[in-house]
């Protein structure tokens, strides 16, 4: 896991009011993923690029020691939205999001933007589905 740089992460927040968000439309190469209170865990994926057993490994891969509680699905506009609960909660505290993208057949590129003592951090990871 890498920490991205400061200046990375101010363009990102400059741009992130225009970003990823389960509550619209992805591209079929991406899963985008709201952590909100810490509790509530909601993405969005486009079956087209992704199966639900993908979604399932990466929505895990957001819970600490990747242990889900539940996952649930339905289907919104030919799109996937699902709502995950982890059981020993989730890895990047009470708010914050993750961006998986297609990097090749059988993997994703992980990024995920949290906060820790009021300090905005970005992690990018790779993840074998």
């Amino acid at each position: 896991m890498r920490l991205i740089s400061f200046a990375f992460l101010s363009v990102l927040l400059a741009t992130s009011a225009c970003g990823p968000s389960y509550t619209k439309a992805v591209d079929t190469d991406k899963v985008v993923v709201d952590i909100r209170g810490g509790e509530s865990i909601k993405g969005r994926y486009d079956p087209a690029g992704f199966s639900t057993k993908d979604a399932h490994k990466m929505a895990a891969s957001i819970c600490k020691h990747d242990t889900l509680a539940s996952y649930s699905e339905a289907a919104v506009d030919g799109q996937i939205i699902f709502d995950v609960r982890c059981k020993n909660g989730n890895k990047y505290g009470e708010n914050a999001g993750v961006l998986f993208k297609r990097a090749g057949s059988e993997a994703v590129l992980v990024v995920a933007t949290f906060s820790v003592n009021d300090t905005l951090l970005q992690t990018k990871d790779q993840l074998s589905l």
